[in-house]
């Protein structure tokens, strides 16, 4: 069976940022004493023909409150990561937020044409 090109999809899992040494109990609650772990920051870039699908957006910072935060010693740019796929901020048709923390919707201003897809149910939770 051919599939046809319009059915194709390109998917890209972008890491922008990488914690150091996070406490696991700070992720999976009654973890206290099992150690620590590098945790990734990412997004998904999917594309098919003119359709630019983020899910989830990363972060901005205009200082380093956030990577200090969460102990983050490198961080790189979600727009800058698209740019270097040759897509610019006013080229994401849709964003589709999985949830409303930070790391996951702190760049949703960043790409002003996009379509913003939330549960009504995480929407009125925050």
């Amino acid at each position: 069976m051919t599939v046809p090109q319009s059915a194709k999809w390109q998917v890209f899992v972008l890491e922008y940022a990488r914690s150091k040494e996070q406490p696991w109990v700070d992720l999976i609650s009654g973890m206290y004493n099992d150690g620590v772990v590098d945790l990734p920051f990412s997004f998904v870039l999917a594309r098919n023909g003119e359709r630019n699908v983020l899910i989830d957006t990363g972060f901005m910072q205009d200082d380093h409150s956030f990577s200090q935060k969460f102990g983050i010693p490198t961080w790189i740019s979600p727009v800058r990561m698209l740019a270097a796929l040759d897509i610019a901020p006013d080229q994401i048709s849709d964003i589709v937020v999985t949830h409303a923390h930070f790391d996951h919707m702190g760049s949703i201003a960043e790409f002003p044409r996009a379509h913003i897809h939330i549960q009504k149910s995480e929407l009125l939770s925050w």
